[in-house]
């Protein structure tokens, strides 16, 4: 499966340096557990403020 990480806090409009996407091994479910696939992702500025700064990361 494939992993979104934030590289860096976006300041603008995000490019292809602000996320990186990774291959990780799929973790095991719990029972009656879901598995979610994210089709899109919104970093508008309201939702900026909740992404870690670099001494946070």
């Amino acid at each position: 499966m494939k992993v979104l990480h934030l590289n860096e806090r976006p300041n603008g409009f995000p490019n292809e340096d602000t996320f990186d996407v990774k291959e990780a091994a799929r973790p095991e479910l719990p029972k009656d557990g879901i598995i979610v696939q994210l089709l899109y992702i919104s970093v508008d500025p309201y939702m900026r403020g909740g992404c870690p700064t670099k001494s946070r990361m």
